[in-house]
């Protein structure tokens, strides 16, 4: 004779909803005028445009809002890209890669700024490089 018991319970998962994280690009970074030049750089971040490969130009800051849960904590990180010709380090007001917001009520604003070092001599003209933003409750 086989005897089968069995026994079972009801447990209980927990969890908090949040809206949706949201992003806006209100402004794209202009890092302005750069020297082609190997080895030379500029940077644009909230204090300053800064480097031995700025020409004197106009330039603007990038304008971001994020949007989420009031009175929430979010963490952004911000991607460095390179190609054959330039590495570009995307900053945030910190000067780094990686900030921690609150949310109050609202979108928040933040401004971004960037590094471009230049690698090797690229055709003259404009250019551009992508970067990543990645934004998380934390």
């Amino acid at each position: 004779m086989n005897i089968i018991l069995l026994a079972s319970a009801v447990a209980q998962a927990h969890f908090t909803l949040v809206s949706p994280l949201g992003i806006e690009e209100a402004q794209t970074l202009d890092l302005g005028k750069i020297t082609n030049s190997v080895s030379l750089y500029c940077q644009l971040d909230a204090s300053q445009r800064q480097g031995d490969g700025c020409v004197n130009s106009d330039s603007q800051l990038a304008k971001f809002y994020f949007s989420g849960a009031a009175n929430s904590q979010i963490k952004v990180v911000l991607q460095p890209m390179s190609n054959s010709d330039f590495t570009f380090t995307p900053l945030l007001p910190n000067g780094g890669q990686t900030q921690t917001f609150t949310l109050i009520q609202g979108p928040l604003e933040v401004a971004i700024g960037g590094r471009l070092d230049v690698k090797a001599g690229a055709s003259e003209g404009e250019q551009e490089i992508s970067y990543t933003i990645e934004v998380n409750y934390i």
